[in-house]
């Protein structure tokens, strides 16, 4: 399996991160988080994927 962050966007307290996986159980995957901080802390607040044909 391969996979690596696309991209990071980050505004103050608010971040989103794009996650590539290639041949994870044989299939490809776009991921994408929303990350928030609080208390010093980086939390995952929402993901969506997408499973390429």
């Amino acid at each position: 399996m391969q996979s690596w962050i696309a991209s990071i966007e980050l505004n103050a307290t608010v971040a989103t991160v794009r996650l590539e996986l290639h041949n994870w159980s044989g299939h490809r995957f776009t991921d994408l988080f929303t990350l928030l901080i609080t208390e010093g802390e980086w939390i995952i607040v929402s993901k969506v994927f997408h499973l390429h044909p």
